[in-house]
């Protein structure tokens, strides 16, 4: 005997579960604005952005030519609900496949980053 009631729920259960996926981890999240970088060897940088309390920042991208080093930087929300986005200091280590000497840092929105220290 055929249940196709059976078969609803589990359907909508799988729905459910993407769909809460889809929330949780909202892929595709905007890059981030980067507000500074430092040295902390010749080969590693710290940069530092504003990040949300709900959010996980994460480094998604490093692309280094002779003259530049692109640096893309996502925020990952990771709660259900209203949540205080209030801004909050992220500091990030980002490992260099070779020195940055000369080069210049960037986000990917082609902004130069200042060389220092947050305030």
């Amino acid at each position: 005997m055929s249940k196709p009631w059976l078969f609803a729920i589990l359907g909508l259960g799988v729905v459910a579960v993407v769909v809460i996926g889809i929330v949780l981890f909202r892929p595709g999240s905007q890059p981030m604005f980067l507000d500074y970088y430092r040295m902390l060897d010749e080969d590693t940088i710290v940069i530092g952005l504003i990040g949300g309390e709900s959010a996980d920042a994460r480094v998604t991208d490093v692309s280094e030519t002779d003259d530049t080093v692109t640096i893309t930087v996502r925020l990952f929300t990771t709660s259900f609900g209203l949540t205080n986005e209030v801004g909050l200091p992220v500091e990030l280590q980002v490992d260099l496949e070779r020195p940055l000497g000369d080069r210049k840092v960037f986000d990917p929105y082609h902004e130069v980053l200042p060389a220092e220290s947050p305030p």
